[in-house]
């Protein structure tokens, strides 16, 4: 009754780390969704208004299909990862499973921190610093004040996606065995058993010979032969005994008859 009860408490601990990180997956697609509405919002919405002429002074002037393409497809992605992570987690994670997720968090993490990093220079030191009347060919442009907020809500929820996944980053691995229903003396005690295993399976390939090598004095031939008793080869006083049924002498390695 009692290792029922631990496993019990064991199994709502772990339930309740899985449910912060579908809370955490969860709360990164509400981010996401606003990120891809503002991407698709801001594609080829120039900085300024009228926006610039030229070959050029177009695309510098705008949130080009090079930058527009990479929001959307960023935020696709991030879309489809945590839908996934969440039906895994749901599911229950096994160690490729775990493993997986691992990694392409990881992956994740790196890559919202170059998004949120390029769209923060965007709306600070571009569309904040566009704050008054520029005259070119005759012609006054002023600041886009409609993507200029659409700019800081991309900025920020790249941050917020950052920091959400690097969350999920460290839940996974703080709570591995949590997650992966088992615990550490478990696991030390599987690999306990994997090993004795493995060494008895070695083991087993030879077999202790029950009648070792005899050591006599006297050889044993044929009828009506008698074998002659020599002396042993001794160092230091102690005598030689070799892997033979009869010893070595210092006259002749063999036996004499």
């Amino acid at each position: 009754q009692y290792q029922r009860r631990v496993r019990g408490m064991r199994l709502g601990v772990a339930m309740s780390k899985r449910s912060v990180l579908i809370g955490a997956l969860s709360l990164a697609l509400v981010f996401d969704f606003i990120l891809f509405i503002c991407a698709c919002y801001s594609c080829r919405k120039c900085y300024v208004s009228p926006c610039e002429e030229g070959a050029g002074l177009e695309d510098m002037y705008r949130v080009n299909d090079g930058m527009g393409f990479q929001l959307v497809i960023i935020s696709m992605v991030i879309a489809a990862h945590a839908g996934h992570s969440v039906m895994l987690i749901n599911k229950g994670l096994t160690p490729s499973a775990f493993g997986y997720l691992t990694g392409s968090v990881m992956v994740l993490v790196i890559a919202l921190l170059g998004l949120a990093a390029q769209w923060t220079t965007v709306s600070a030191f571009i569309m904040s610093d566009l704050n008054g009347e520029y005259t070119e060919s005759g012609r006054t442009s002023t600041r886009n004040g409609d993507l200029k907020p659409a700019i800081e809500a991309i900025a920020t929820m790249g941050w917020f996606l950052w920091i959400t996944y690097s969350a999920v980053l460290c839940c996974l691995q703080f709570w591995e065995h949590e997650l992966l229903g088992s615990e550490p003396e478990q696991q030390e005690g599987k690999k306990d058993s994997e090993h004795s295993v493995v060494g008895s399976s070695y083991q087993s390939q030879y077999e202790v010979d029950a009648y070792p090598p005899a050591i006599n004095n006297h050889a044993v031939g044929p009828p009506g032969a008698s074998a002659v008793p020599v002396t042993p080869v001794t160092v230091q006083g102690q005598p030689v005994v070799t892997n033979t049924d009869f010893p070595a002498t210092a006259s002749s390695p063999h036996l004499r008859l």
